[in-house]
Parts: C-alpha cells; sequence; structure tokens
C-alpha cells in the first residue's frame, strides 16, 4: 500500500515553505517559475492528503494559517535535511577525485 504523502515533492514542499514566509501565491509562482493556479493547487492537494485546511482567507488573497506554519516549518526540515546530504555528496565526490589526482601525482614523481 502507498503511502499518500509519500508523493509530495520537493517542489511542493518549497512552494509552502514559502508561502508560510509571507509570500502571496503569485510571488511564490513568480520565484519558482510557475503560475499562480499551479500553487493554488499544490495547497489544495496538501490540504486533501493532510485532511486538514492550510489557508485562510478569500480567494485571491489567502494565506497560510497555523497548521499551515507548522507543515511548512517540518517542510523545511525536510529540505534543509535534503540540502545537507546534497553537499556532503558532492564533499565526497570531491575528496575522491582529489585522491585520484594525489595519486597520480604520486606516480608520476615516483617515476621521476
Amino acid at each position: 500500500m502507498n503511502d499518500p504523502i509519500a508523493s509530495i515533492r520537493v517542489q511542493e514542499m518549497r512552494a509552502i515553505v514559502l508561502l508560510a514566509k509571507g509570500h502571496s501565491q503569485t510571488e511564490v509562482a513568480h520565484l519558482m517559475e510557475s503560475h499562480q493556479p499551479r500553487i493554488a493547487r499544490i495547497v489544495k492537494k496538501l490540504e486533501h492528503l493532510y485532511g486538514m485546511d492550510l489557508s485562510q482567507g478569500k480567494t485571491g488573497a489567502k494565506t497560510i494559517n497555523i497548521a499551515g506554519i507548522v507543515l511548512a516549518a517540518r517542510f523545511e526540515a525536510a529540505l534543509n535535511a535534503l540540502e545537507g546530504v546534497s553537499i556532503e555528496a558532492e564533499v565526497r565526490k570531491k575528496v575522491a577525485s582529489l585522491k585520484i589526482a594525489l595519486r597520480d601525482l604520486s606516480e608520476i614523481a615516483n617515476s621521476i
């Protein structure tokens, strides 16, 4: 059985985080190189998955409510963890490249 919450994408997490930081749906769409209806669909999708309202206010002027802010904080922590994993992986690649370069230099020095 698939976990419906596992279907949340990184871009959807970013959208909620930006909304929780006070950006409008239009601003978030611009920042994410998307469009406002897509951001509205993201909010609706997450509301459906979590079974709660994440926004408040009138259509066109909706803001994230307390439940949305709490969810955004969890998403931001997850995004930060993912970024840390990415940075760590990049560092490992660079260290591996340096080890290879040092080994090659050592072989060249030994052959002289």
